[in-house]
């Protein structure tokens, strides 16, 4: 076996890698797509690549290696060396979650949601499932989903805190700042100031750049803490190092008294 054989055998694992990571950290799909052919760029052609990366994949997945079904899924629903189709894209998916890949049940419960034979009730069934396994995009997307359905009620909405808590908990920046955003203005929770700004600090942690708007105002106005000045100067300049748009907060600091 030569060298390049050696690198076209580990491919399909480090593909996988890529793909759950990615999925893991809701990262745009071309984001992913680009990845994945930025990794194989040296080991094929520029013709053949995507193409001989499916053949690998799918070949895996007709020898029963469960773990890769949702990666040909992927290929599938993106036509990345294959023709887009989406009904392959959501068999595979269902075979992996069907074997307990919380990656394939997350994608499963999306296509009940919004796409293929749309169902709330089977949606919310394989998101709980992948929540359960503890992956945070999972929990945040089933606490969406909980608050979006059309006959919501007060379970509803206290399951969906629950999840959205989960997510929050585990580091998911859009769970984060949801729940931040939610305790702010008190909408299914009571309102609750300290919490908001707990959760936007830990938003701010995260070095993502959606909370420092959000702190100037709280530290400028004593929303949930005591006036600082001084604090909000601090997030005043970190949001305008991040390019965060903030001619409100500008006007707030000319009228400040």
């Amino acid at each position: 076996m030569n060298n390049n054989d050696v690198k076209k055998t580990i491919i399909p694992e480090q593909i996988l890698k890529i793909f759950i990571d990615s999925c893991i950290q809701d990262e745009p799909q071309n984001r992913i797509t680009d990845k994945i052919i930025t990794l194989i760029s040296t080991n094929y052609t520029n013709d053949e690549k995507p193409t001989k990366l499916f053949q690998l994949v799918a070949q895996k997945c007709n020898e029963n290696h469960s773990k890769y079904f949702v990666l040909l899924g992927f290929f599938h629903a993106y036509g990345f060396g294959a023709v887009c189709n989406e009904a392959e894209a959501f068999k595979w998916y269902l075979k992996a979650a069907e074997h307990g890949d919380p990656i394939g049940q997350l994608r499963v419960a999306a296509y009940f949601e919004s796409g293929i034979g749309k169902n709330i009730s089977k949606s919310r069934y394989w998101f709980e499932k992948a929540a359960s396994t503890g992956l945070a995009i999972a929990q945040y997307r089933l606490a969406r989903n909980l608050r979006i359905s059309t006959e919501i009620d007060n379970d509803d909405i206290s399951n969906s805190i629950f999840w959205l808590e989960k997510s929050a908990t585990a580091g998911f920046d859009k769970g984060i700042h949801v729940l931040a955003w939610i305790y702010g203005r008190g909408k299914g929770v009571p309102k609750d100031l300290k919490k908001s700004l707990h959760w936007y600090r830990k938003l701010e942690d995260s070095k993502s750049g959606k909370a420092t708007k959000s702190l100037v105002m709280y530290y400028l106005n004593g929303l949930g803490t005591a006036k600082d000045k001084h604090e909000a100067i601090k997030y005043l300049y970190r949001a305008l190092k991040s390019g965060v748009y903030c001619n409100q907060v500008l006007n707030e600091f000319n009228n400040y008294r």
